[in-house]
């Protein structure tokens, strides 16, 4: 009797061989499932950027065009000049891959909305006397595409195209169409506001506004930017608002701008928004330091303290530009602060950070190096 029940109980059950079996086809299924989803994942995501790149090269192609068509002359360069000429102007890509168009002599991103994300370069080639071609490759990540566009010079002197056959920037001189277009009641200024400057983290918005000049320009339509879209977002509010919304996780300053979408290409000065994680008493406490130079070739030790006295926590040190070493960044008051030799008349510029009660607090020092 307990023999038939071993061998009933027997086969019930499932031996070793049939559960590897199963084991082995459903990891199969699974990998395969997997495979589909990550590839049809990626294809998504890869045609979305390819797209964002198209969108952002056209815009640019549009805006030289536009500039160029009704440029008096024309000189194809064959490097970008490290000092621009004020009576004229460029239309080039900066080391970091931005497209950037310097007029007066100063030199800004290039007013068509393009994405910080998309890196690009510029090649120009002269066809003929009035006919200049350009390529555009641009890259974001993995993908890549490249815009080839053609501009007819209608306004152009002395029947030439000045310079080189090819070269990755240009110089010209806007014509009087180009300039009548920009004076006759174009956009002169543009003034960012908000109600305050600082966001903290997990907050879904800080929501700011433009005046745009003179108030009777008949195109007062605007655009909006940020300096680094991988700290924060920015979408546009109809008619002269936008939203700025943190993405980064740390403490952070972002520079947000507004550009004028009508021929005038002018584009407002940086609006500086902090990015916190608390919120910073600016009055509660006051940070001073003992020390406000350095010696070149020396070292110094340099100290800060609060009034009133408070409890602090956490102190980082960081080195924000300048030919000097400071050791060590955390945890102390006082630091180590070396300025290199033959530095004399640069500046070292510091920041320190800490908490009080749970809240972060900082300031930045400027360093005098002297002989």
């Amino acid at each position: 009797m307990c023999i038939n029940k071993r061998k009933a109980m027997i086969k019930s059950g499932v031996t070793l061989i049939e559960l590897i079996a199963t084991l082995a086809i459903l990891s199969i299924v699974l990998v395969a499932a997997y495979s589909i989803s990550f590839f049809g994942s990626k294809s998504f995501n890869d045609d979305g950027i390819k797209s964002d790149i198209q969108t952002n090269l056209r815009d640019a192609s549009q805006y030289i065009t536009k500039e160029m068509r009704y440029c008096s002359n024309v000189t194809i360069l064959d490097s970008v000049p490290s000092t621009f000429d004020t009576g004229k102007e460029y239309i080039y890509v900066n080391s970091d891959g931005v497209l950037m168009h310097c007029k007066g002599g100063v030199p800004t991103r290039l007013p068509a909305s393009i994405s910080s994300k998309v890196k690009a370069k510029l090649q120009f080639e002269k066809r003929d006397y009035e006919t200049l071609y350009f390529k555009i490759p641009g890259e974001q990540g993995n993908q890549k595409y490249t815009l080839d566009s053609v501009v007819k010079l209608l306004n152009i002197c002395d029947k030439v195209i000045y310079g080189p056959l090819n070269g990755v920037a240009v110089c010209y001189t806007p014509g009087k169409d180009l300039i009548d277009k920009r004076n006759t009641k174009a956009v002169k200024s543009i003034e960012i506001s908000a109600a305050k400057d600082y966001v903290l983290i997990g907050e879904p918005e800080l929501l700011l506004s433009a005046n745009v000049l003179p108030a009777d320009a008949p195109n007062k339509n605007i655009g909006w930017f940020v300096d680094d879209e991988s700290l924060a977002i920015i979408e546009k509010i109809e008619p002269y608002g936008a939203r700025l919304k943190p993405i980064t996780t740390s403490a952070a300053v972002v520079k947000v701008y507004a550009v004028a979408m009508d021929d005038s290409g002018v584009v407002s000065q940086p609006y500086i928004v902090n990015i916190k994680d608390t919120v910073i008493s600016e009055t509660k406490y006051v940070i001073n330091f003992n020390t406000d130079r350095v010696r070149k070739g020396t070292t110094v030790d340099l100290s800060f303290n609060v009034e009133p006295n408070a409890l602090i926590s956490n102190i980082k040190w960081e080195l924000i530009s300048g030919p000097g070493e400071i050791t060590p960044p955390i945890n102390t008051k006082t630091i180590s602060l070396y300025a290199y030799k033959g530095t004399q008349g640069q500046k070292i510029k510091l920041r320190v950070s800490f908490y009080i009660d749970g809240k972060l607090y900082s300031k930045e020092q400027i360093i005098n190096i002297t002989s």
